[in-house]
Formats: C-alpha cells, structure tokens, sequence
C-alpha cells in the first residue's frame, strides 16, 4: 500500500530531531539534510501564530522531478509510493530542484549527484516507521495509508499544487481557508514590528547567475551561433561557418561545466518525450551537426542549411520552455519567446536590416523594461548599474554607432549587443524566485497568500 507523511502544526516545536535523525540514517552531513524545518513569525509577534513546518519529500503522484529529469534518474516504488533518485543515473544538472516547489532534491558537493529523501524506504520494507517519523519526541510526523484525491489543508509554507503531495497537514486550531488572510479569529496587524529584512529579504535562491555562468553563457551563446549562420546561409555576408562550429562546439563544452557528472552528460537526452532539457540539447546538437556536415560537405549544403535552421530555431523555443515548468513566484516570469527574438535580432545585425533590426530590438527592449514597470512600487529585482549598462551597451550605443555610419562599426556594434544580451540573461537568472517551503513562509508572513502572485517578489 503507498504511504504518505502526516504532519500535525500543533504538536511541531521546531526542535529539529527529524533533521538529526535523518542524517544519522542517511549519513547525510546537516547542512545538505534532506529534510527541513522552517518558521513561520520567527520574531514571535503577539497578532500573528507561531509555528513549524517539518518538510522533505512529499513522494507526490505526479512528481516534476520525475516527469522532467532529462537523464530518467528518477523512478517510483510501486509498493510505498516512495519516488527514488538513482545515484548511477543522475547527471547533477539541479533541474529537479528547480522543478521542485518543495525544495526536496539537494545538491551534494562530495559525489555531484542529487540525493533527496528516500522516504527511508529500507525501513518501510522491513515493516518500520521512517526515521524522522520514528524519533519525533511529540509525534507531530506520522506515516499512513496514502488516500487518493485528499485535499491539503493550508498551511503556512506548504505551497498548493496539482502534482498530488502525498502528505496530510494538520493545520494550527487558529488557521482557516476562509477570510483574507486564511487566519480563523486572528486579527493580522504587524503593525511595522516585522522586520523589512524578514518580509522584503532576498529569501531562499536556488537559482544565481554566479553560481549558473556556464549557463549563462550556452543561453546566450545559442541566439547569436543562430543568427550568425542563417544570416549567412542566405544573405550576402561574410560569416564563417567554420567559426561558428567552433564557438558552437565551445558552447556545448561551457554547457556540460554545469553537470556534477559531467562524463554522464550522454544521458541528459534520455527523456526527450517530457523534458525540454533535453529536447534543447538534441536541437542543439542537431544545429551543431548539420553545421560540420555543411562544411564537411558542401553538396549537401541545402539539406543541412535547412536542418540547421529548423532545428536551430527549435532549441532556441526550448531554451526558454525549460523555465516554463518552473514554479515560479511571479507570473512576470513566465514563459516568452525572448531567446528567439534574441536570435532574430542577430539575424538582422548580421544581415544589416534597418527595419528588421528596429522591429526586434524594439521588441526585446519592451519586453526587457516591461518587467520593471509592473513592479515600479516594490524593490526592483535588478540593480540600477546592471540596467543602466544594459541599456547602454545593448541598445543605446548600437544605435548611436549605427546611426553614425554601420559598416566601419559592424563588429563593434554586435559584440556591444552581446555584451547587453550577457547582462540580461545574467539579471534573468538573478531575477528568478522559484517556490521552496522557505520562501513560501516567507509569502505567508507578508500576507501575500498562496503562491504565484504578479507581485510576489
């Protein structure tokens, strides 16, 4: 029969046994544990509850992990329930804990895999309590049969979802789905007491351009190897198609920088079927491959010029499918087509198109400052400098040196745009708030309710 975890808010008192008995278990050192204890109204305050959630994998029946892992690492016991990573498998790509709203995968430094719980899954088939369950000194974990359809209470931090949790909460006696604010009988005031540190802080990032810089690099990259060879595939322009090659053969190379196994990295294309991940590197590699038959032989250049730029438009719409299934906390965030409007406006760089080359830059610096404008009353998600040199070097001085005369200025005016679409993709990375337990605490706290919210920050 399946299992699923229960947890009770009431009996909750933060004391973190759950977290040590887990990393006894699992010998997983405490910082990466696999399970977490997070707090809502850490300061205490008199109007608002007090309380704990205990959270790690909730073995959910539409798991994302699963359903989006480009190397199919991930299976479900069909016994427990319990959804298990299998270590031999995994690439350490991190995209299951970006598809995660609960923030169950973990990195871990020393093997470069994920791990996440097992849902001791040992235990359950010797007929024993998973440890976490088996030493909370107040019973506030429990396991049981898994109920199909049961709705989830709210609870603060548990974010709602469609991909079936299998977890009972037991909300506290004073928290209700009903009213404004979900609180039964409470009056929320904070009344300026909560700190902006706690309310307006950073909260819990899974996602940095710091820490994603070959990332950033392959996604911006990518546009500019699409333009570059179409534009010289049917317009009269002096590209190379071997430098493309190159650089696209360096990109695929900067790309693979990301994976904690990076000799794995063969297995990223494995779930073509449901992941965008992966369907981006078969496109990637396709455009890479038709690009060294062309040159390799020339004959069959109108075949693999086509290839080339079917499927290099297809991976530049994957590039930005893979963050459409993210759970993000602002629909702000959601999917566009802005890496294929990236490539088009190199293409008409490429190719000299003073209307083409308005159109898509017109485009890319609505779509760039739109952002902004919708959250002007909240505190910006990108530094002023970052944006002022954005704008300077990836529209303003393009235009001014086009304007001046294009062709004494063609190198300088593409790398200038380069060096703009870097920036950006580097405040995309920064600017993305995925949901996490932490983070949705966070919201509740700030009375913003459930995830996703246009305003939510």
């Amino acid at each position: 029969m399946m299992q699923q975890f229960i947890f009770d808010a009431n009996r909750c008192t933060g004391c973190n046994a759950c977290q040590i008995a887990c990393s006894l278990e699992n010998q997983v050192p405490l910082p990466g544990n696999w399970r977490q204890v997070v707090t809502f109204n850490p300061q205490k305050l008199p109007t608002l509850p007090h309380s704990h959630l205990s959270i790690a994998c909730n073995h959910c029946q539409e798991p994302p992990c699963l359903k989006y892992c480009p190397a199919l690492a991930y299976t479900k016991d069909e016994m427990t329930g319990a959804v298990i990573i299998d270590s031999k498998k995994c690439i350490g790509c991190h995209y299951c804990s970006w598809v995660c709203p609960y923030d169950a995968p973990r990195y871990s430094t020393v093997k470069g895999v994920m791990e996440k719980c097992t849902f001791c899954l040992h235990r359950l088939n010797e007929n024993r309590e998973p440890a976490c369950v088996e030493l909370c000194p107040t019973a506030a974990l429990k396991t049981a049969d898994y109920t199909p359809g049961q709705s989830t209470e709210p609870i603060p931090g548990f974010t709602s979802t469609q991909i079936q949790p299998a977890i009972s909460l037991i909300p506290l006696r004073t928290w209700s789905s009903q009213g404004e604010n979900r609180f039964a009988g409470v009056k929320i005031e904070t009344n300026g007491l909560v700190s902006e540190s706690v309310l307006n802080g950073p909260g819990v990032k899974k996602i940095r351009w710091r820490s994603e810089v070959s990332l950033v690099v392959f996604t911006t990259l990518t546009p500019f190897l699409v333009g570059a060879y179409i534009s010289g595939l049917w317009f009269p322009f002096p590209v190379s198609s071997k430098g493309v090659l190159i650089l696209s053969l360096l990109g695929m190379a900067i790309s693979a920088l990301h994976l904690g196994q990076k000799h794995r990295a063969f297995r990223a294309i494995r779930n073509w079927k449901q992941s965008w991940l992966s369907r981006e590197i078969i496109g990637y590699s396709i455009f890479c491959g038709s690009v060294f038959v062309s040159i390799l032989i020339p004959q069959w250049l109108p075949v693999t010029g086509w290839l080339a730029f079917i499927f290099g438009l297809f991976t530049l719409v994957a590039i930005d499918r893979v963050y459409s299934v993210l759970p993000l906390a602002s629909a702000n965030q959601r999917w566009t087509f802005n890496s294929l409007l990236t490539g088009s406006f190199f293409l008409s760089l490429f190719t000299g198109s003073v209307f083409f080359s308005i159109l898509t830059g017109s485009l890319k610096l609505i779509l760039y400052l739109l952002p902004g404008l919708k959250s002007r009353k909240q505190k910006p998600a990108r530094s002023k400098s970052a944006t002022t040199l954005r704008l300077i070097s990836g529209f303003l001085l393009p235009a001014v040196l086009w304007l001046v005369d294009f062709n004494p200025f063609y190198f300088l005016i593409i790398g200038l745009v380069f060096l703009g679409e870097l920036i950006e993709r580097c405040q995309f990375y920064d600017a993305l708030s995925v949901i996490s337990p932490a983070n949705q605490m966070r919201y509740d706290l700030n009375l913003n309710g459930d995830f996703p919210r246009d305003n939510a920050r």
